[in-house]
């Protein structure tokens, strides 16, 4: 371990391009005049990610793809491993899947990727216009560490897409030998997308009553001994983040303090000329690998609209769930509002179950309890 100042950086986004070969409705980077990212690597790149790697302690830096569409930037990102992977990192991406091939899924196999499919469920045609899972099933289903990342919207409700993510990771497990795949869900929101209905349409009761009734589920699996099972993935990733955020190892406050999200801080946001920036999403640069570390740091720090305190999400339960929100969307902005919107009724519905548990379990104490009493007197 150092024995000195030093930056802690745990991921780095390598922002290969814009380019992409899908048109999302709800794609954050539709609404937003991006600049043509460098398409020409820097070699001095690699000397900086060695820098990063030898300062982390023996962990590995994440290394992470990211586009547009990163399977379009096939040939840099294999020549980024090429100079990388003798290095302590790992590599991930998150992609549609469908420009996946058998060269790349063996090519990602051999370097040990995670990837993640961006797929919203039953209803993917819905809010993507393509099944990665139904029109390159083989090549996907390939891949040894495979994720799921479905985007909950209008046409993608909690329930729907955790039934549908796992029948998908059943037919995984078969092909991998018990291996299963990972779940993740995120939430829409607006950053100035022309089409508003996924956000505007959402019935916000149904989230609220899914996401109780996958709690439910959860609870009840935990009481069995049976919480760690794949179809309890989901569920459990949301109470670890909510229980690690009030549990001692954070501080004593939840008063939103910077992004949660790392972007900046621990983690770095680097197109492949070597050009940083405050997000991977957010395209005008901060700074380059040459910029003395305090000075780019600055930057991000005046950029973030979380620092301070902000009694709007400090007095909301939701914040263990969103930690504050996030650096595209302004304070008290129409946009935030349906940000916060789906997050409360997920966190409601959470919060609903975890309460009438605690309930149960107070009023089973009190039952038993008095029930000793009385076997207690008659003796």
């Amino acid at each position: 371990m150092s024995k000195f100042l030093k930056r802690y950086i745990d991921t780095i986004f390598i922002m290969l391009g814009t380019s992409c070969n899908l048109h999302c409705r709800y794609c954050l980077q539709q609404c937003q005049e991006i600049p043509k990212l460098p398409d020409k690597i820097n070699p001095d790149i690699f000397d900086f990610i060695k820098e990063c790697c030898d300062e982390n302690d023996g962990e590995p830096v994440g290394l992470h793809f990211y586009g547009g569409e990163p399977t379009i930037y096939f040939d840099k990102i294999k020549e980024v491993v090429e100079k990388t992977k003798d290095m302590n990192v790992g590599y991930s991406m998150i992609t549609n899947g469908k420009a996946i091939t058998k060269e790349m899924a063996d090519f990602m196999n051999e370097h040990k990727f995670s990837v993640a499919i961006s797929w919203d469920g039953p209803n993917v045609m819905k809010t993507r216009k393509y099944d990665a899972f139904k029109e390159n099933f083989d090549n996907i289903m390939s891949l040894n560490s495979l994720g799921i990342n479905a985007i909950i919207s209008a046409a993608a409700y909690p329930k729907e897409v955790i039934d549908a993510m796992n029948e998908l990771d059943a037919k995984y497990a078969k092909i991998h030998h018990g291996r299963h795949m990972s779940p993740n869900t995120e939430y829409i929101f607006d950053t100035g997308i022309a089409d508003k209905s996924l956000i505007k349409e959402i019935d916000y009761d149904r989230v609220r009553q899914e996401s109780y009734e996958l709690t439910k589920a959860y609870i009840h699996a935990k009481e069995n001994g049976e919480g760690d099972l794949p179809q309890y993935r989901w569920q459990a990733n949301f109470f670890y983040s909510i229980s690690h955020f009030y549990s001692g190892d954070c501080p004593e406050t939840t008063e939103v303090t910077h992004a949660s999200c790392g972007n900046g801080y621990n983690v770095l946001d680097m197109d492949l000329s070597g050009n940083l920036y405050e997000c991977h999403n957010i395209f005008e640069s901060i700074g380059d690998i040459y910029t003395p570390y305090f000075d780019y740091l600055s930057q991000v720090i005046s950029r973030d609209n979380l620092i301070g305190t902000h009694k709007d999400c400090n007095d909301c339960p939701a914040v263990s769930v969103c930690y504050g929100g996030c650096k595209l969307l302004k304070r008290g902005s129409k946009e935030k509002e349906s940000y916060c919107a789906i997050r409360k009724a997920l966190f409601g519905g959470m919060l609903d179950a975890y309460i009438e548990y605690g309930q149960q379990k107070h009023k089973t104490a009190d039952e038993n309890q008095e029930e000793k009493e009385d076997k207690s007197q008659k003796d």
